[in-house]
């Protein structure tokens, strides 16, 4: 059985890769003529919270395991390969893993976002 761990890195990574998209939607906003910052900021949450639940309901499908949070631990009987790839809209997400076979474990420890 492999035990499988979410470092904060990883976390961070997420993080920055979503927070990005506040940019988006203050030009998106700004486009349609609507420059009020509450609503700017409503549209940013709305999508943040919808992007990360899309996120972590992809990881949870991948495992096949229940919420995910920070140091997460779950436990394979097989890893065929140490990077988990999924597809967000135009984005290709790739977790980074790190292998250790003499116990089993494998660590996540970044990920690789390409448009």
């Amino acid at each position: 059985m492999y035990k499988v761990y979410f470092e904060e890195s990883f976390f961070d990574g997420l993080t920055d890769f979503v927070s990005s998209m506040k940019r988006y939607y203050f030009n998106f906003y700004s486009n349609t003529g609507i420059y009020d910052e509450d609503k700017i900021v409503e549209g940013y949450f709305k999508k943040y919270e919808m992007m990360k639940t899309d996120i972590f309901n992809e990881i949870n499908y991948i495992y096949e395991k229940g919420i995910i949070g920070r140091k997460v631990l779950y436990s394979f009987e097989k890893i065929e390969n140490c990077s988990f790839v999924f597809r967000y809209g135009n984005y290709k997400i790739t977790f980074l893993a790190i292998k250790n076979n003499e116990n089993n474990e494998i660590v996540v420890s970044s990920l690789k976002i390409e448009n």
